[in-house]
């Protein structure tokens, strides 16, 4: 199946692991493409259509669609998401991104009104680092410094992984005559389990290689020779200089073939995840061992 990545602005998703990005597929691309990316806004898609692309977000960034981690609101006339409760903290952990209060909470006075303020650094293990700064009314003293601290966190995390949404700790500051609720989600609209099985790269016939590109003989020729699922990390970061220069649809056979054999040989699901995770640690253990490597050597 065909895929078309959407990230934040619009642009291709690496897969360097530095940013989180989800895949929508050609049934629904169309449709989001003109609904999020040009007008900013979900309220174009039909029932189905905005349970497929909710439950292909959250597949995409390795999060249960059930649990419910995101949620709509209609802010200023158009229909968004918002990070709901525990999903920031979920993506943290996953892609390993330490969380740092630099400064605060403190009470300041902006303006003679009194706020709780707080900023925080949240920082990948390559070293990429991104900060945000947290305001909160000074209302509640039991609670507001609390308050302030994981607002920060959570605002430096989804900016950090390149995730243009809301949290829900900001839906409150927000003037409620501009925002009210937004349009529910039947996730029985459609069958994520069933998608999920159409789309693995289990499914996916084997590639032909009479047909195959010259320049991917090799490669999948070491494929079939992988046994463990580390094995095809290393293979991928061995061959995908060779592969850049590829065209597109030999590059995107080639990843599927690799996906393949990891939810073969390590019987699992979703290799495609794995993979793209595995992959930017084993960068950012390489990066830390050169840049330790330099320190030295100077």
């Amino acid at each position: 199946m065909t895929n078309a990545k959407i990230e934040k602005n619009g642009t291709a998703a690496k897969g360097s692991g530095e940013r989180a990005d989800y895949e929508v597929d050609t049934r629904t691309g169309a449709k989001v493409i003109d609904s999020i990316v040009l007008r900013g806004d979900l309220s174009g898609l039909g029932p189905a259509e905005r349970a497929r692309f909710y439950v292909q977000m959250c597949e995409g960034l390795g999060l249960n669609p059930h649990a419910q981690p995101f949620a709509f609101l209609r802010l200023n006339g158009k229909e968004i998401l918002y990070a709901t409760r525990g999903a920031t903290d979920q993506l943290a952990a996953m892609h390993r991104v330490t969380r740092e209060i630099i400064d605060g909470p403190k009470v300041i006075d902006l303006g003679g009104t009194k706020l709780v303020y707080a900023v925080c650094k949240a920082s990948m293990p390559n070293g990429r680092f991104e900060t945000a700064t947290a305001t909160v009314p000074l209302v509640d003293p039991v609670n507001v410094l609390m308050k302030a601290e994981t607002k920060a966190k959570r605002r430096a995390t989804l900016s950090l992984l390149g995730l243009g949404v809301l949290d829900e700790l900001e839906i409150e500051t927000i003037p409620t005559s501009v925002q009210e609720p937004g349009g529910g989600l039947d996730l029985n609209q459609v069958n994520h389990l069933a998608e999920a099985a159409e789309e693995s790269p289990a499914n996916d016939p084997a590639p032909d290689p009479a047909t195959a590109h010259p320049a991917l003989g090799g490669f999948y020729a070491r494929i079939g020779e992988i046994e463990l699922p580390g094995e095809a990390v290393a293979v991928w970061m061995k061959y995908r200089a060779e592969l850049a220069p590829l065209p597109v649809a030999d590059r995107e056979a080639a990843w599927r073939s690799l996906c393949k054999r990891t939810e073969e040989v390590g019987r699992m699901k979703n290799a495609k995840v794995w993979l793209k995770k595995a992959i930017a640690e084993e960068d950012a253990r390489k990066g830390n061992a050169a840049n330790a490597a330099d320190s030295q050597a100077a």
